[in-house]
């Protein structure tokens, strides 16, 4: 449960906060950065982007659920 708790409280920090204070620092937001590396979007470049942002949640939540399994027992 500690490590479900922890993964929520990154996930709303890096959703809400990180932007803002990326911003006051006056650094490229996460937006920015993709663009600047990958260039323009184009509708090929945004499927591999979300792809792969799609299978890194995935692995990601089910490494916490064994975590969260291999906690409990």
């Amino acid at each position: 449960m500690k490590v479900f708790l922890t993964f929520g409280i990154g996930f709303i920090m890096g959703i809400f906060i990180t932007p803002l204070l990326l911003e006051w620092l006056g650094l490229p937001s996460f937006g920015n950065l993709l663009t600047s590396i990958l260039g323009e979007p184009t509708p090929v470049k945004n499927f591999f982007v979300l792809t792969f942002g799609v299978m890194l949640l995935i692995f990601t939540g089910r490494w916490l659920y064994k975590q969260a399994k291999e906690e409990r027992v």
